[in-house]
């Protein structure tokens, strides 16, 4: 099974020296903030991808090195390998299996913090909810992808929210939430309408 990348922190955006030129790229990653330079700053956003490789657990090393080598003309992009490894030890991104005991585990050591909004039912489906940034780009998602997305900040964890969802439910294990969702919170997150927060 392909390994999967999912992208953590939030940007912080560039920062200009004196002559008004990029100088590095700002990310926080917990209570930190990593200075990236241009190819790992392009690198962690290649990691978001698209929506849909997300929704499909897709998004592996490769789509994220063949989108850098697309967009950039540093001469770097012939050493992604490694400016993943740097990004996944700085925390930047994590790399993993999506088997039901990787995910979880990943879901335990994250929270997911919404910077959208859910306006409600969608209007062509009314069993999904809209997730928008006022951009005009949007999301329907179902209802348990909602509530984590929106909720888990506020819990211990992502893992606790598909805990409390399925205790709602008689014949759901926090296992088969986890795993119904984490494509569509990915999406969210690729989106840039949440990051992922890792737990300390």
């Amino acid at each position: 099974m392909a390994k999967i990348i999912a992208p953590i922190g939030k940007s912080l955006g560039p920062i200009l020296n004196q002559k008004k030129e990029i100088e590095s790229f700002d990310l926080m990653i917990g209570d930190g903030i990593e200075e990236l330079t241009s190819i790992e700053w392009s690198t962690w956003n290649a990691a978001h991808a698209e929506p849909s490789l997300h929704n499909e657990l897709k998004v592996t090393r490769d789509t994220c090195k063949d989108a850098v080598k697309r967009e950039s003309d540093d001469s770097q992009a012939d050493d992604l390998d490694q400016v993943i490894d740097k990004l996944i030890t700085l925390g930047a991104l994590k790399e993993f299996e999506p088997t039901t005991s990787e995910i979880t585990a990943f879901l335990s050591q994250v929270s997911v913090i919404p910077t959208a909004a859910a306006v409600g039912s969608a209007p062509e489906q009314p069993e999904q909810y809209r997730i928008t940034d006022g951009s005009g780009d949007y999301a329907d998602i179902d209802g348990w992808t909602r509530d984590i997305w929106a909720l888990s900040h506020r819990e211990a964890s992502a893992w606790r929210a598909c805990e409390l969802i399925a205790e709602a439910f008689t014949n759901e294990t926090p296992e088969s939430v986890a795993t119904t969702t984490f494509g569509g919170l990915l999406g969210l997150v690729s989106m840039y309408f949440g990051f992922l927060e890792p737990i300390e």
